[in-house]
């Protein structure tokens, strides 16, 4: 980037951030009257949870019948994807409705900016219960972390959480003061049990609610020591893997507790489900069921997550509501972290921030149509999970997902282009092939477009250090690598 650009876009960041969703927040409008009639919303997502673990999505060695139900009792996405498959840039996304670039949460462990204006405050301020249940992974440091009540919960009010943890059984978290708590049993079991509580008080109390559920299983590490035999028992001896998966022993050894936990997760939505049936909130609840992100788990020998490829970036979608969401359909609409906000918001006519940068796609779950969207913006910033660091450029790369291609422009230049439809498993690029040069033509221009939309002028990761660095007080405070 030339020194003029640079100063533009730091200007930009500087002078004109509320184009950038990072300056002053929105006035708050006037909160209505609670009302028992509004429809409660529920949000669960686990992390590291591969969309092909899902039975409906052609899930594999282990049956997941409560979310199989979710497809059958509401809308199933076939295009939902993690626009930047990784943790803490995830809930950034969900949390604010905006493009890392605008937030500035674009890697892991770094600080949200308690001034974002996101989707708790939209449902606080119409009147809702609003609470956050499990891992948040956006404050510092890498720990349970005590939050206090304030801006920098992001207009969550009820909060049983913890920052960050390996631990899944008797996981550490905090509630409303400094004092480290203990979950009892499972961490995935214990949080749905203080999800129940939670809405048991918000029918005692008349109170429609927003609640969010973040459990950490099926996230590593996979072992004996995090995951209940319970979940364990009765698993295949052998798995079955994809044919792009190269299986090591680490895997392998891994994969039954990766099963036991994705088992788990089931089970848990399972409880949720028959709860809401019992307590006869099933009809007026919106439920949603997503991933963070997926996992590559060998899949083109590699591991882990933050790539562009189907493995990491594919993720389950299914949002219920009863009446007025057609139980079984489906759309193939590309779905982003930061629809959520919007797409509820235009779901249940409340006003949306002025910074949401997602798109409205309530009419897709109405059945008005779903031509809503047919591209949307993905993107990793930085090599390194946890720090502005730039050690592989094909680890840096930003993408346009459509309903049937994967266009990826990665940070040396080169390209990639894949046909989803035909070649699932991603194996032909297809960016240099002249019968596909219009095509890739196109997909050049709407990333250049949705690049600029995103302020995002592509710079490599060791680039957000100076961009943190100059606008600190704009931004958060970042840390260096765990």
């Amino acid at each position: 980037m030339t020194d003029m650009r640079r100063r533009e876009f730091l200007g930009r960041m500087a002078g004109g951030a509320a184009a950038l969703g990072l300056s002053n927040t929105m006035a708050a409008p006037v909160a209505p009257a609670p009302s028992a009639d509004k429809p409660n919303v529920i949000i669960v997502f686990n992390d590291m949870m591969r969309r092909d673990s899902v039975g409906v999505y052609g899930g594999r060695n282990v049956a997941t019948p409560n979310l199989d139900r979710l497809a059958a009792e509401g809308m199933m996405f076939t295009n939902a994807v993690s626009s930047c498959p990784l943790c803490t840039p995830y809930r950034g996304m969900l949390f604010t409705g905006q493009y890392p670039t605008h937030s500035g949460i674009v890697c892991n462990n770094v600080r949200a900016k308690g001034n974002q204006r996101g989707i708790a405050h939209v449902f606080a301020e119409a009147g809702y219960k609003t609470g956050l249940i499990g891992k948040f992974h956006l404050n510092y440091p890498r720990s349970v972390d005590y939050v206090p009540p304030g801006p920098q919960r992001l207009g969550f009010e009820h909060w049983e959480v913890f920052n960050f943890s390996t631990t899944f059984m008797n996981t550490p978290y905090c509630k409303d003061t400094p004092d480290v708590l203990h979950m009892k049993g499972y961490e995935n079991d214990a949080e749905v049990d203080m999800a129940m509580r939670f809405i048991a008080e918000q029918k005692q109390a008349g109170r429609p609610f927003f609640l969010v559920v973040a459990p950490h299983p099926p996230h590593g590490p996979r072992n004996a020591s995090n995951t209940p035999e319970e979940y364990l028992a009765g698993l295949p001896e052998k798995f079955e893997w994809p044919k792009n998966a190269e299986m090591r022993r680490g895997n392998a050894n891994s994969a039954r507790y990766y099963y036991a936990m994705v088992r788990g997760a089931d089970a848990n939505m399972g409880r949720l489900l028959a709860f809401l049936d019992e307590q006869d909130l099933a009809k007026n609840t919106i439920v949603i069921y997503s991933a963070d992100h997926g996992d590559m788990f060998g899949s083109r020998g590699l591991e882990g997550k933050n790539l562009p490829y189907a493995e990491s970036v594919d993720v389950p979608l299914f949002i219920r509501w009863p009446g007025r969401i057609a139980a079984g359909s489906q759309s193939d609409a590309p779905y982003t972290p930061i629809d959520h906000l919007t797409t509820l918001a235009g779901l249940l006519g409340f006003p949306r921030p002025e910074t949401a940068d997602g798109a409205d796609l309530s009419s897709v779950l109405l059945g008005k149509g779903d031509n809503v969207r047919d591209a949307a913006l993905m993107g990793n910033y930085t090599s390194s999970m946890s720090g502005f660091l730039t050690m592989k450029p094909k680890m840096e790369w930003r993408a346009v997902k459509t309903k049937q291609h994967t266009y990826v422009k990665w940070l040396d230049g080169s390209e990639s282009l894949w046909d989803n439809l035909a070649d699932p498993f991603q194996e032909t690029n297809l960016a240099e092939d002249p019968a596909s040069a219009a095509l890739v033509e196109q997909l050049r221009s709407t990333l250049k477009d949705f690049l600029a939309k995103a302020h995002d002028d592509f710079r490599p990761g060791t680039g957000y250090a100076e961009w943190y660095d100059k606008n600190r007080n704009l931004l958060m405070t970042a840390l260096g690598p765990v």
